[in-house]
């Protein structure tokens, strides 16, 4: 009986390169449909109205999305290899931040049934899910990470930056909505803040999709915000 013949090379990668395909189909098309996604390059006034104007006048092009089922994200890829998001969240009841907010640096688990609607690097990994979030009474932002730093804390504004192994975000305690993981052994650098306007939170972050080993100015993203 005759050996069988193996697959070439060639074979072998194109394989593996339909399967890619396929991955990502199921993890970011098939989601995407479901959940009514749209997108565009125009800006939503009501996140871009955070930033102060210095910061307005000089922002890149623009990457918004939107879903039947979430509130609206914007993304920005800025030319100094950073990257900046903006999604928005409702809340049940007008409370204060202090209320809403809750830190925990239990380990966060895997979300599954995401997208990535993030600039991701070799250095990291971060992802949304597609589960359907209405209006919230309680955020989670849960990290693994040898440094957190709080910068302001308030009724209207948190304000972080840490170097993490892991973060999440979550609300009323049920499973996260954002999810990002360290791809290196170092751990890589983000801002994240938290802004509540009425009935209305607002979370955003910014993190390096270049040189990720270094760590950049806390205040970074804070001086970028209207206060």
């Amino acid at each position: 009986m005759g050996l069988s013949k193996r697959p070439s090379p060639l074979k072998v990668v194109l394989i593996g390169f339909g399967l890619y395909i396929l991955v990502e189909f199921i993890m970011v098309i098939i989601p995407a449909i479901r959940n009514g996604f749209d997108s565009s390059h125009t800006p939503l006034p009501e996140h871009t109205t955070l930033l102060t104007y210095s910061v307005q006048s000089k922002l890149p092009q623009a990457f918004v999305y939107k879903s039947k089922i979430q509130g609206a994200q914007s993304n920005y890829v800025f030319a100094d290899g950073f990257h900046f998001t903006i999604y928005q969240v409702a809340l049940k009841i007008n409370q204060p931040l202090s209320r809403i907010l809750k830190l925990n640096d239990k380990e966060p688990n895997r979300t599954y049934e995401v997208f990535s609607p993030y600039q991701e690097s070799e250095f990291l990994k971060m992802t949304k899910s597609t589960s359907a979030v209405d209006s919230v009474s309680a955020v989670y932002f849960r990290y693994n990470g040898q440094l957190i730093k709080s910068f302001v804390q308030n009724d209207s504004l948190a304000y972080y930056h840490l170097k993490y192994n892991k973060f999440s975000i979550s609300y009323d305690d049920a499973g996260n909505d954002v999810w990002s993981i360290a791809k290196q052994s170092y751990q890589p650098s983000i801002s994240v803040a938290f802004i509540k306007k009425e009935k209305t939170l607002y979370v955003v972050m910014l993190y390096r999709t270049e040189n990720e080993n270094l760590d950049f100015p806390a205040d970074k993203l804070y001086n970028m915000l209207k206060k």
